[in-house]
């Protein structure tokens, strides 16, 4: 009968019922709680790879937006950005060595802007 209300068949409800060792009350018989975690309840495992299944759908469909954007032209290869980064910092620091900066202040300068760069890489 709850199986039934559960648009389930009776199989389910008895696999569920003893897959997660639920047992019927002082009555002998099962709560509507019970049966509907015996039918939707999962283990931790099993919840762990239905979680691990959507996370590697999510990464896929974001990996396929990626490769639509960067064949759009909307994206820009990593190596031309790194190169262009590098050839501007090393400007800047050819920029304040060259300036009227006392060296203690150029350093200081620099170490900032190394310091800056590495946490943000």
């Amino acid at each position: 009968m709850a199986a039934h209300e559960f648009g389930v068949n009776s199989n389910k409800v008895r696999r569920g019922l003893r897959k997660n060792d639920i047992a019927p009350g002082d009555d002998g018989k099962y709560s509507t709680r019970q049966v509907a975690a015996a039918i939707f309840k999962t283990d931790g495992l099993e919840q762990r790879g239905i979680e691990a299944r959507w996370q590697a759908k999510i990464y896929d469909a974001d990996l396929k937006k990626l490769r639509l954007d960067e064949e759009a032209g909307k994206l820009w290869p990593s190596d031309w950005v790194k190169s262009r980064w590098r050839d501007q910092i090393t400007k800047i620091f050819q920029f304040i060595r060259h300036s009227t900066l006392t060296k203690p202040e150029q350093r200081q300068l620099i170490s900032q802007i190394e310091t800056g760069i590495t946490k943000n890489t």
